[in-house]
């Protein structure tokens, strides 16, 4: 059984003064009529007959099997000890001091983030009722929560005992009772099946878990679980937007719930296994209608079945680091690591992951959840591998500064085809890649069912495949360093039938095999385009193919408003800017130097070609062209531009193909044939000479 400290007791009188003298006893939480006093120890584990009461204060003590008590001294009122943490006492008054208040605060915000001081890191490390006990007293001048010690509750940690059953057991408890679970450093326990965290969990794994035995099962090796009930029917369709649902009577879904919204009506078109579905937070029901919090996102009809279903999920669960998760190692069946399914508020902080080839954690249908400051290496499983991946209608997570190596994706969306729901509102910022592992390791990935996903300030270093891979409806993708990657270096395509809008802004790309930043037409069968496209401030050194393509053909229909500004491309291996299939927008101020072709312009209209800088160098083909506006491009204006094409079957600027009604307005030309428009262009108008 547990043993549980308690800190010393103030004794305060009926009108709430310190009570110099006395003693006290301790009694179960229900045991209201305190007829059965708990044997306490002191701390030495001796016997003692009642808690003696000095200069207003008990002496510490100890109570086995009992972390939720009472205490009572003589004819004083009962004091209700917290029985979320088995430490501390419900019992404050303002003649308690409060000087080392703000250190302990830090001490645990310190423990919180990982950054452990000396002191803490020593205490942490030792094992025993002693550290324990030390830690209690940091967090009992904080006002914050106890700890209970795998060391001190059955674990064995030798990496050689099945550990499963005394660790199950201690986080069950722990969660019960509101106590924050360390594994010491220097444990290493050895597990067998599956382990679950339960609701409410605060666990510190400083040691290691030792996942190889646990037998495949898909759902991980770790568990965190919520439940989900039958659907209710809607009774009448949801537009986008709305925020009050007609429901069937009966639905037993109350204020505070948090619910599945969904349809079977597809996100896109050619994938049949993806349908609508998100999750909001009920804030007001009647008995044929609930309220959500915010407004839909998609809107769901009767003719395909929308129905709302409640979820109770799993809350307030952090799991922290620095201690291992260790899994098979190259098993191409291997079970994931951490799967997180149905929570909300989850924290998983500075763990290192190693070894699961599936996924190494997984947010399922979570709300709120983070996963910061982890190390996570190796996930090569062909179709899966994935670091961190985010499922199904997960929203409002971020993934952030983690270190992710040798995985098939570091971080990616996926759907799940027997659940609802997409992916939405996913930041993934300022983690590192260092690689990827298989020819389609892109390193941040995500697929076409999700919107609203955001790459910021990410690094790449290589990827066996591309860079950044972003498929879905919208998001962002900025200020990321992608290098040395085997194919594309950032690939864009909306996989979706919806139209949405992408901002690719302050990007470094170099030493891309393939396309360095490729914004291309959705490339399944999807019938979507973008209609608010920005292109700004990247940089693109030394790739193999284009340097920056935006749009290739109108398969589906034109990007509208296209802006690609002050972007520099250097060294490319083919066209340095191509900007193809534009409905409106801007090409400006770009700067493209020593690539094979300089800007091209091709099948867009109302476009402005305006003060971007073209030049020939080293790597330029014999048949340079600085500016080439082509295809059946319309109402093109080229103007302020600086083009420099030096030898002599180098062109300055051309008008190809069946280009017609163009505008050329005063550009600095250096070529020897500054101007050339093919003799199926028409209606080129030169406003001042080029």
């Amino acid at each position: 059984m547990a043993v549980f400290s308690f800190r010393p007791q103030l004794a305060l009188d009926v009108n709430g003064n310190l009570s110099p003298g006395g003693v006290g006893q301790v009694y179960a939480l229900d045991d209201t009529t305190y007829t059965s006093p708990l044997p306490a120890t002191d701390e030495t584990g001796a016997p003692l007959a009642a808690v003696a009461v000095t200069s207003g204060r008990s002496q510490l003590f100890r109570v086995e099997g009992h972390g939720a008590v009472m205490w009572k001294s003589g004819s004083l009122p009962a004091v209700e000890l917290i029985s979320a943490d088995g430490f501390l006492a419900v019992a404050q008054a303002s003649q308690l001091a409060a000087e080392n208040a703000a250190a302990a605060a830090q001490d645990l915000a310190d423990l919180a983030t990982g950054t452990y001081d000396s002191q803490l890191a020593g205490i942490l490390a030792t094992p025993g009722g002693a550290a324990r006990a030390e830690v209690a007293a940091i967090a009992s001048a904080a006002g914050g929560g106890g700890f209970v010690s795998a060391a001190d509750n059955g674990v064995v940690g030798d990496g050689v005992t099945d550990d499963t059953a005394a660790l199950s057991a201690l986080f069950a408890s722990g969660a019960s009772l509101g106590l924050h679970v360390l594994v010491p450093m220097g444990f290493t326990c050895r597990i067998t099946s599956h382990l679950t965290v339960p609701s409410g969990s605060t666990i510190t794994v400083a040691g290691t878990l030792d996942l190889s035995e646990v037998p495949v099962s898909g759902e991980g090796a770790v568990r965190v679980t919520g439940s989900e009930d039958a659907p209710a029917s809607l009774t009448s369709n949801a537009a986008a937007g709305a925020t009050t649902l007609a429901v069937g009577t009966g639905h037993g879904i109350e204020p505070g719930d948090l619910v599945r919204v969904a349809s079977d009506e597809l996100f896109d078109s050619h994938n049949t296994d993806i349908k609508l579905g998100e999750l909001a937070e009920v804030v007001q029901t009647t008995t044929s209608s609930i309220t959500l919090a915010a407004p839909l996102c998609s809107t769901y009809t009767t003719a395909t079945n929308a129905r709302v279903s409640k979820i109770s999920p799993a809350r307030h669960v952090r799991i922290y680091g620095p201690g291992k998760l260790v899994g098979r190692w190259n098993d191409t069946a291997g079970e994931s690591g951490l799967v997180v399914r149905a929570a909300v508020d989850v924290l998983i902080d500075g763990l290192t992951s190693e070894g699961f080839d599936t996924r190494h954690v997984a947010l399922i249908d979570c709300v709120n959840a983070r996963v910061r400051d982890c190390r996570i290496t190796w996930a090569g499983r062909a179709g899966y591998g994935y670091g961190i991946t985010t499922v199904n209608a997960s929203q409002d997570c971020v993934i952030e500064h983690n270190r992710i190596d040798r995985c098939r994706h570091a971080f990616s969306t996926t759907n799940e085809a027997a659940v609802p729901g997409i992916t939405r509102r996913i930041l993934v910022a300022r983690n590192t890649v260092p690689s990827t592992l298989t020819a389609s390791g892109d390193a941040l990935d995500t697929h076409g069912a999700a919107e609203d996903i955001w790459f910021d300030f990410n690094t790449v270093l290589s990827a066996a495949g591309q860079g950044i891979n972003h498929e879905c409806r919208s998001g962002r993708i900025v200020g990321n360093l992608v290098m040395r990657t085997a194919n594309h270096g950032i690939a864009v395509h909306n996989e979706s039938d919806a139209q949405g809008e992408m901002r690719v802004e302050g990007n470094t790309v170099q030493h891309a095999a393939g396309v360095g930043i490729y914004i291309f037409p959705a490339a399944r069968g999807a019938t979507s385009f973008y209609e608010q496209l920005t292109v700004s401030g990247n940089k693109v050194r030394d790739t193999s193919g284009v340097g920056l393509s935006v749009g290739l053909q109108a398969v589906n229909a034109r990007d509208w408003n296209v802006t690609v500004t002050s972007n520099e491309i250097l060294r490319a291996g083919d066209v340095g800017l191509s900007v193809q299939n534009a409905d409106g927008g801007s090409v400006a101020s770009n700067t493209v130097w020593d690539c094979v072709q300089g800007i091209v312009v091709d099948d867009c209209v109302h476009v402005a070609v305006t003060g971007n800088s073209s030049r020939t160098g080293a790597t330029s083909s014999a048949t340079y062209v600085g500016i080439d506006v082509k295809g059946a491009s319309q109402w093109v204006t080229v103007a302020a531009n600086t083009v420099r094409a030096l030898s002599a079957s180098q062109i300055g600027i051309r008008f190809a193909d069946t280009a017609s009604i163009c505008w050329v307005g005063p550009n600095a030309v250096r070529s020897p044939t500054p101007l050339v428009e093919g003799a199926n262009a028409s209606s080129i108008y030169v406003t001042t000479a080029a």
